[in-house]
């Protein structure tokens, strides 16, 4: 799934992560060995930490210890959120609690502005679709008119026994004809048309 994680947020950050960069997500960096832990991971000393490759930046800005947790929504994994000291700070049952809560808003924040956005593109695909449908009517009556009057061109042509005449009008009603097909479509994606599925012979139609 995420293959990369990018910044959103943090103080303290150090090169390499600051707001805006992509980390890849892999068990060997600090936080993808959260992700793909699934649980709290606390880190005792960066000096001697071996599960994952402590980059050269958290040695250089004075890192010691930190406390990081999966950022989760109902149906996924989506980041992680971690706090870092650069003392020797104990991280325990308590900081991990209150972590744990902050992740959980965090979560909750981003599930609701996904299902915003959800909402927002439905809107969107919606005023598409009434576009649509506006344009393929308009366009539908004018290819009744067009079709209207090449059935009136053909009986004419016929009486007058004008047969290259016939096959040229002829063709451009398979065309016109083809055309109102496609606005028929056209008014059934944007849900102006009533759909009446029929049962068809599958090899037949092939």
């Amino acid at each position: 799934g995420l293959d990369m994680f990018r910044v959103a947020g943090g103080c303290g950050l150090v090169q390499g992560e600051r707001v805006g960069d992509r980390v890849p997500n892999r068990a060997q960096t600090a936080p993808g060995f959260v992700l793909a832990t699934g649980g709290p991971v606390l880190v005792a000393d960066y000096a001697t930490e071996q599960r994952f490759q402590v980059p050269e930046a958290y040695r250089q800005a004075g890192l010691r210890r930190a406390l990081a947790v999966p950022l989760a929504d109902p149906t996924r994994r989506v980041g992680a959120l971690s706090v870092r000291a650069d003392v020797n700070t104990e991280f325990g049952g308590e900081e991990l609690r209150f972590v744990q809560t902050l992740a959980g808003l965090l979560a909750t924040c981003l599930a609701r502005f996904d299902t915003e956005e959800q909402l927002r593109h439905a809107q969107r695909l919606e005023t598409v679709g009434q576009l649509t449908g506006g344009i393929a009517h308009d366009f539908n009556n004018l290819l009744t008119v067009i079709l209207g009057n090449l059935q009136v061109l053909q009986e004419q042509a016929r009486d007058a026994g004008a047969q290259g005449d016939v096959e040229m009008l002829d063709a451009a009603q398979r065309a016109a004809q083809r055309g109102a097909e496609l606005t028929g479509r056209m008014l059934a994606f944007s849900r102006r048309q009533v759909l009446s599925p029929t049962r068809v012979d599958a090899a037949q139609a092939v």
